[in-house]
């Protein structure tokens, strides 16, 4: 079920981005840094690449720009982010195809099977809502849609400790502290969605996004530290991967198959 075509989709677009400025400090220092690493691993001119939980498709705007021609798969399971992006995106001049798939689920791989090798899989903010299991099936599965030499890139808020110990109160007082010396006067990501619910032309798109999300959206990930990510991307074949960019919590780890 899809929205009626006349809500502002760009503008939708741009107050997401805006405020997940705010969410996630240093993100555009992130993005930056996991598109110089595309091009160091697989080099100037990437083939595919896959915009792993895409939502409305940050990731792939900037990719698009980066890699005039490099052709993109963009996937997510939320109806409400991903009706943005298409809107705002379309399909890029033919480079940009959306998948609507459930990384949750065993079957997601099938429906993008076929669109494989990629040279990239990327994806930012998102793997928190999958528990670790459901990590480390789609780092599994990743080994198999991602060539030999390719490259996962994985942008996240990952500790730096277990909760209990001293460093993750250290490193969760010393962020606060930097957040109150950059005061940020925008949309907070709970408002965005609060009005984005209240968006008329929206309501059959959060009806579905209710059925998808019926726990609420839980954060899973909220003990899991940037070692497990680099362990459970070594088990599943990657010849390496480590921490390649790090503020406090926020993290990009990157593997080479």
């Amino acid at each position: 079920m899809r929205a009626k075509p006349d809500a502002n989709w760009a503008k939708w677009a741009e107050r997401w981005e805006a405020q997940q400025q705010r969410f996630w400090p240093r993100r555009e220092q992130r993005f930056q840094i996991m598109l110089d690493l595309v091009e160091e691993i697989v080099g100037p001119e990437p083939g595919r690449i896959l915009d792993l939980a895409c939502g409305p498709g940050s990731m792939s705007r900037r990719v698009m720009k980066r890699f005039p021609g490099a052709q993109l798969v963009a996937l997510d399971v939320d109806p409400v982010l991903m009706e943005i992006g298409r809107r705002a995106l379309g399909n890029g001049g033919g480079r940009l195809q959306w998948v609507g798939a459930d990384l949750r689920t065993p079957t997601w791989p099938e429906q993008i099977r076929a669109l494989a090798p990629f040279d990239a899989a990327l994806t930012s903010s998102a793997l928190h809502w999958l528990d670790a299991g459901e990590i480390v099936h789609v780092y599994r599965v990743l080994s198999e849609l991602v060539r030999p030499g390719g490259a996962v890139l994985n942008a996240e808020h990952l500790m730096v400790a277990r909760p209990a110990g001293r460093l993750a109160g250290v490193a969760k007082a010393l962020r606060q502290r930097i957040d109150a010396g950059e005061p940020f006067e925008g949309e907070t990501s709970a408002a965005w969605w609060e009005a984005a619910r209240a968006e008329p032309q929206f309501a059959p798109l959060f009806a579905e996004r209710d059925t998808v999300f019926s726990e609420g959206n839980p954060r899973r990930h909220v003990f899991l530290t940037s070692s497990f990510h680099e362990e459970a991307l070594s088990n599943a074949g990657f010849s390496e991967a480590a921490v390649v960019w790090r503020f406090l919590e926020d993290a990009v780890v990157c593997a080479i198959r």
